[in-house]
C-alpha cells in the first residue's frame, strides 16, 4: 500500500508545475530554507492535527484562537470542503486504499504548503471526520482532537439552520442505508441521530489508534476559562507559544460562528416529546456526562 501511495504522489505533477518563487521588485526569488520539492515521504512523516467533530461545535472559534499562532497554518474551510463526498464516505464506505487516494488528492497540495513553511497543519473542517482513519495510516505523526457538544445544542442550532427541512436538497446530511422508522422522525430525532452517528463513528477510530494520539473535549469547556486552550495547545506541541499565552492573556474569548437567524427553544423548554425523541437516538450522550 505505502508502495502504491508513494507511486501516487510521484505521478501528481500539479504541484511540481508551481513556480515557488517570490516577486520582489520585479525580479523573481527562490523560497528559500527547503528543497524545491520535498520527498513525498517528509511530508507524510511531518506534524499534523485533525479536529473530528458533527460540526456546530465551536471549530471556528477554535480556528480563531489557533489562527494567532506562527508555528501552525490552520484551516476551517480548504478547498474541497468534502461536504458531499463526507456522506457519500458514510453511505457506502471505500476500501482504505481509495479513501487514502482520496485524501491525498485533496489535501497534498496544503500538506507541501505547510511543510515547506515549518508549519503544523491543523484542519477544523469537521468534513475531514471521515478522512481520520486514511489520516492515522498514511500520517505517523497526525493527532486527532474529538470535539463534543452537547447533542441538545447541536440540534438546535442544526433546526435553527435548517437540517432536514422538508423540499430541502441537503447532500452533505447523512441518512440511514435502511431505517424503517427514518420517515416518521422528526427534525430533533433527524439532526439528534447525525450526532450520535458521527461521534460513534468517532469512537470507532478512536478504538484503531493508540491514545496518545486522541484528545477528547466537550467544546462547551472551550468557553470556561484558559485549561481547555491549555491543553488543546500542550497537545499538539505549542504548549508554550507566545502568540497563543499573549492571546489568552488579554481576557475572555467569545464563541465564534453562533447561530442568529432562525428560532427553536433552548433545551429546558423543549416538549417532552422532543426530549425523549433526542433521548431515545443520542444514546452517546450519556458516555460524555450530558444528561438528557
Amino acid at each position: 500500500m505505502i508502495g502504491k501511495v508513494k507511486r501516487y504522489l510521484e505521478l501528481q505533477t500539479a504541484w511540481h508545475r508551481r513556480l515557488l518563487v517570490e516577486r520582489r521588485e520585479g525580479k523573481q526569488r527562490r523560497l528559500v530554507g527547503l528543497p524545491l520539492f520535498p520527498p513525498p515521504e517528509e511530508v507524510l512523516a511531518a506534524p499534523y492535527v485533525f479536529v473530528l467533530s458533527t460540526g456546530r461545535s465551536g471549530t471556528a472559534f477554535l480556528t480563531a484562537f489557533l489562527a494567532n499562532s506562527q508555528k501552525l497554518s490552520v484551516h476551517h474551510a480548504p478547498k474541497p470542503e468534502l461536504e458531499y463526498v463526507s456522506s457519500l464516505i458514510h453511505r457506502n464506505v471505500p476500501e482504505p486504499e481509495a479513501l487514502d487516494l482520496a485524501l491525498l488528492a485533496a489535501r497534498f497540495d496544503l500538506f507541501v504548503d505547510s511543510y515547506r513553511s515549518g508549519t503544523t497543519y491543523v484542519e477544523t473542517n469537521n468534513r475531514i471526520t471521515f478522512f481520520a482513519p486514511a489520516a492515522a495510516r498514511l500520517l505517523p505523526n497526525a493527532r486527532f482532537i474529538h470535539l463534543v457538544r452537547h447533542p441538545a445544542e447541536f440540534v438546535r442550532s442544526g433546526v435553527r439552520r435548517g437540517y432536514y427541512a422538508d423540499g430541502v436538497v441537503q447532500h452533505q446530511r447523512l441518512q440511514p442505508a435502511c431505517h424503517a422508522e427514518w420517515e416518521s422522525y422528526s427534525a430533533v430525532e433527524k439532526i439528534g441521530w447525525e450526532w450520535n452517528e458521527i461521534n460513534g463513528f468517532i469512537e470507532s477510530f478512536k478504538m484503531s489508534v493508540p491514545g496518545d494520539r486522541v484528545l477528547t473535549m466537550r467544546s462547551e469547556a472551550l468557553f470556561r476559562g484558559p485549561s481547555a486552550l491549555t491543553s488543546v495547545m500542550e497537545f499538539i506541541g505549542v504548549g508554550g507559544d507566545a502568540d497563543l499565552l499573549a492571546r489568552m492573556a488579554k481576557g475572555a474569548l467569545k464563541p465564534v460562528n453562533q447561530q442568529i437567524s432562525g428560532t427553536f427553544p433552548t433545551y429546558e423548554y423543549w416538549s417532552d416529546a422532543d426530549r425523549s425523541g433526542l433521548a431515545r437516538v443520542a444514546t452517546l450522550a450519556v458516555a460524555y456526562g450530558y444528561d438528557l
